[in-house]
């Protein structure tokens, strides 16, 4: 059984992985905040209007950032000179068109070097990710292959048949979840954590095509499977997280939950949604590519 969805072809996504060489080792203080603080400052000084359009001030609570720009597990650890480390950078909806701006700026933080340290880089690879395959956006041998930034429709994974009684969620980066505006240090309850995965979806729709992705029938239908879900094995851990702000001079301490939990009692229903949920990440400062989660059917 599959949810209708309201014009579903209205959430596009596109996922570019960087491959990257260091040229100096390094080791960075907080990779999320470091990668993104770069990008900001590459799109501001060689894209300007992008940046407007990426990192402007939002004064809408029903606004969410159109990117997530993820570092790879590789750059939680030492880099090595002369090492490989990868970072993911999703776009969704009208910032698609901004992919081109997006990966020169990217491929010029590595000349200008990450952080004040000025760690540099060198783009190796750009590959498109889909839930289908890895296509090659760029390479030194082959060039360009622009037919290959084609945004994903989430329609074609929300309507994909998922059927799994229960899953368990590995969180692969900090997971900040609020229940009445305070953060959570403890694993969701299901209908918690799927509301925020519907909400997140809505908002980035709505943000694309001024439309919602859901009518009000398949939110309700939603809802009431939400309802069924049961949180059990709680095996997550809160991580505190700190970075320096680029406008002010003190830094913010946050966290998130790290580890995994497991959700019993799934309808079928809600195995689209949980096979997207890695696309579109979940939570506060995805961003940063926080609240980037995973499941895994257990049976």
């Amino acid at each position: 059984m599959t949810v209708p969805l309201h014009r579903p072809e209205r959430l596009d996504f596109l996922c570019l992985r960087f491959t990257a060489q260091a040229q100096n080792g390094f080791q960075l203080e907080n990779p999320f905040s470091d990668l993104h603080g770069g990008f900001g400052l590459m799109l501001h000084a060689h894209a300007p209007l992008v940046f407007r359009e990426l990192f402007a001030e939002q004064s809408d609570s029903g606004m969410v950032r159109g990117y997530v720009l993820r570092p790879g597990a590789e750059l939680m650890a030492p880099v090595a000179e002369n090492g490989v480390f990868s970072f993911d950078l999703t776009l969704y909806g009208v910032a698609v068109r901004y992919a081109a701006a997006c990966m020169e700026c990217l491929g010029q933080l590595g000349v200008n070097g990450l952080t004040r340290a000025r760690h540099h880089y060198r783009v190796e690879q750009i590959v498109r990710c889909s839930p289908a395959s890895l296509d090659p956006v760029w390479t030194p041998e082959s060039g360009w292959q622009i037919g290959h930034l084609a945004p994903v429709s989430a329609h074609e994974i929300l309507q994909t048949p998922f059927a799994a009684e229960r899953w368990r969620l590995q969180i692969h980066t900090p997971l900040i979840l609020k229940s009445k505006n305070v953060v959570m240090r403890y694993a969701p309850q299901g209908w918690q954590f799927l509301d925020r995965l519907f909400g997140r979806a809505q908002l980035l729709a709505t943000q694309q095509s001024g439309d919602l992705l859901l009518d009000k029938a398949a939110k309700q239908a939603l809802w009431e499977a939400a309802d069924q879900v049961k949180l059990t094995n709680d095996q997550t851990d809160w991580q505190p997280c700190s970075r320096h702000s680029a406008k002010k001079p003190d830094r913010n301490d946050f966290g998130g939950l790290t580890g995994h939990f497991e959700l019993a009692g799934l309808p079928e229903i809600l195995g689209g949604w949980l096979n997207l949920m890695p696309w579109l990440h979940v939570g506060s400062k995805t961003g940063f590519g926080l609240g980037h989660c995973e499941a895994v059917a257990l049976d």
